[in-house]
């Protein structure tokens, strides 16, 4: 008897830990997903990653949905999902913003950077590819490049 007890008891115990942990509301997944889409929003990430920046605001837009539902696991693995996607269209609308500087930078100052411009254009073209670590690594180089023409 004692034994049909404490396995009832553990039953019971596993039972409410397991609620217990998918019971709260994803909140902190929730505000890194929404900062993560406004700041890809806010490095002009449409321009450059519209598509991944789109990714991300259809996945935050279901996220929200879920969590109105209180599908809570569903909603924090969606949030998550946006944030991926949100940060990885920011990081390519930097880089190649930050290369698009550089390289007019070295144009007033009357140079041509050539490699940096085809550097450039090949970057542009793996982001519209989809390719956004590609497209990160090309910005990133073309930018090196462009530095290292001003710095002679």
């Amino acid at each position: 008897m004692k034994n049909k007890y404490r396995s009832m008891a553990c039953w019971c115990a596993s039972i409410a830990l397991l609620l217990a942990g998918c019971a709260h509301a994803p909140n902190q997944e929730m505000s890194d997903a929404r900062q993560s889409v406004q700041a890809a929003r806010d490095s002009g990430a449409a321009k450059h990653a519209g598509e991944l920046l789109q990714q991300a605001e259809d996945l935050l837009h279901q996220a929200e949905e879920e969590l109105g539902r209180r599908y809570f696991k569903r909603a924090r693995d969606e949030a998550i999902a946006a944030r991926t996607a949100a940060v990885e269209a920011h990081d390519i609308a930097v880089a190649i913003k930050q290369a698009q500087e550089a390289i007019a930078a070295v144009h007033s100052h009357g140079s041509s950077p050539d490699d940096a411009e085809i550097l450039l254009r090949q970057a542009l073209e793996a982001a519209n590819a989809g390719d956004g670590q590609r497209a990160i690594g090309l910005a990133n180089e073309a930018k090196t490049r462009a530095e290292l023409i001003l710095n002679q």
